[in-house]
């Protein structure tokens, strides 16, 4: 029986095949990785191996974290091009890639490295690439293939700067995702293990899901900045703050309320209980196979506590709220909008996704179909394996806008106009906030009397103009009461007639 020759890997070796084992990459992607930094050894045949290697992926995920450590393991001259100057024995850097070029050496095994090619590349008229800078670009890649003693290695964010021809150049193409948490937490006991216990990096790696390697350092660093310390409470009051680059534009909220606030619309309070049973234990809500739990179709009249009771869910799961306004939607590209909206809800599985009116924003009218809800159907629906993960809350006061095909992968909650008892409870905590300023005359039940059919923001306004008529030195009795409910109705029936 014929034994394999083992190879006895270093220490740095094998400190790398963990970080490659735990990176959020695929078993085909890493076997071509360890295939690559083996060539030097002669131990592949070199006319069957790929040379050539492109790293894409948003900013952030590890692509020159792991291209820095594979150019290191390989221990050859490198030829570097790129925003910074990473420390690495046999790295001479370059400023330019005609520069490059006037290095390469035909009787050298060298590592071609250029990293961030959204940086490196200079643009004409239209972002396009130079057409100096193409030419290099293809120049270099075409040494790489004619010359068995060369290794290209480059990073870049957006695959679509490059045209067809200089990405089928490069022979082997790896897609860099978000971290996953066992990624997170090698990296966070490599950076911070001198301030975070090994029970903190498993906090932090779990309640960071859709961060990136750029992000758990601020992130962290805010949650020193709360209390001089890192202790469990700042961590999580970090997580609950920070904001990813990714989400700058749109408004995120920290809820301080949960659903122990929220009055009336008993039958919505009971379904998002069990929406957030289903959060809380994620690993039974998995093993019952609870599927489409997270999309969720809020409709009601205006002013019914469509917006409160995301903010109150929001509140009770401790998770952030990304409020999308029409602006965010409609602006510039709204289909481009929808998949930027769409990804992070598949992103960033522990926050709210909020988006008010929509039937307003995207509804269709008439009998005419609107592409921009079969974008949304199509997005939410996906092609690939990536689901929407987060709670992803559309409302809206007019369901009958949308098709029965796109409201089926919703789970609807109405929301009605507040009862008698609901209406009472309203006038029951207001009373009991104000009672030092402002002394009722009469029993709130006569004020839940006279607010029949109104809102919660109709309820709302009718207790602000109680308030203001106080200030002014009117007396507040039930002929107010009256007086004033009487008054906003016949405002809303006037506003429902003329709009």
């Amino acid at each position: 029986m014929v034994k394999k020759n083992s190879i006895k890997l270093s220490k740095k070796q094998l400190e790398f095949n963990k970080i490659l084992d735990e990176m959020s990459l695929s078993h085909h992607d890493k076997t071509n990785i360890k295939y690559l930094i083996g060539y030097f050894n002669n131990e592949k045949d070199k006319e069957l191996a790929s040379r050539s290697y492109l790293f894409q992926g948003e900013p952030g995920v590890g692509k020159s974290f792991l291209a820095d450590k594979i150019v290191s393991l390989i221990k050859k001259e490198i030829l570097y091009l790129g925003f910074s100057k990473p420390d690495i024995q046999g790295l001479k850097y370059f400023e330019d890639m005609e520069q490059l070029l006037l290095a390469i050496d035909n009787n050298k095994e060298q590592i071609i490295y250029l990293d961030d090619l959204n940086y490196i590349f200079n643009k004409e008229n239209f972002g396009e690439i130079s057409s100096e800078d193409k030419r290099s670009f293809l120049k270099i890649l075409n040494t790489v293939k004619n010359q068995a003693n060369k290794i290209f290695i480059t990073t870049l964010n957006d695959l679509n700067e490059l045209d067809e021809r200089m990405i089928d150049r490069v022979e082997v193409k790896i897609q860099f995702d978000i971290p996953n948490a066992d990624s997170k937490k090698t990296f966070l006991t490599q950076k911070f293990k001198k301030y975070l216990s090994p029970k903190k990096i498993e906090v932090l790696a779990t309640n960071s899901i859709g961060y990136n390697y750029r992000d758990l350092p601020e992130l962290i660093k805010l949650a020193y900045r709360f209390d001089n310390k890192l202790s469990a409470n700042t961590l999580k009051e970090a997580v609950k703050t920070y904001k990813p680059t990714q989400l700058m534009g749109f408004e995120v909220l920290t809820p301080n309320i949960d659903l122990s606030s929220v009055i009336g619309n008993k039958n919505a309070i009971n379904a998002i209980k069990r929406i957030k049973m289903s959060f809380k234990n994620k690993s039974l809500s998995k093993a019952l196979n609870l599927n489409r739990n997270n999309l969720l179709l809020f409709h009601g009249t205006e002013g019914t506590g469509k917006s409160y009771m995301a903010q109150a869910l929001a509140g009770e799961l401790e998770y952030p709220l990304i409020n999308v306004r029409g602006g965010d939607l409609m602006t510039n590209n709204p289909f481009s909008n929808i998949d930027r909206i769409v990804g992070l809800s598949k992103r960033y599985k522990q926050c709210v996704i909020f988006i008010d009116e929509i039937d307003k924003l995207i509804g269709s009218t008439g009998f005419q179909d609107n592409f921009l809800i079969g974008e949304l159907q199509r997005q939410i629906e996906g092609a690939g394996k990536e689901k929407v993960e987060a709670i992803f809350i559309l409302a809206m006061n007019n369901p009958s806008r949308f098709g029965s095909s796109f409201r089926s992968r919703f789970r609807e909650i109405e929301f009605k106009t507040p009862e008698y008892e609901d209406r009472l409870q309203f006038c029951e905590l207001k009373k009991q906030v104000v009672k030092k300023e402002m002394k009722l005359e009469v029993d709130e039940k006569v004020a839940a009397t006279h607010t029949k059919g109104m809102s919660f923001r109709e309820l709302e306004n009718y207790w602000n103009e109680l308030a203001f008529r106080h200030l002014e030195g009117e007396r507040i009795d039930e002929q107010m009461l009256r007086k004033i409910g009487q008054e906003l109705s016949n405002k809303t029936i006037v506003e429902g007639m003329f709009g």
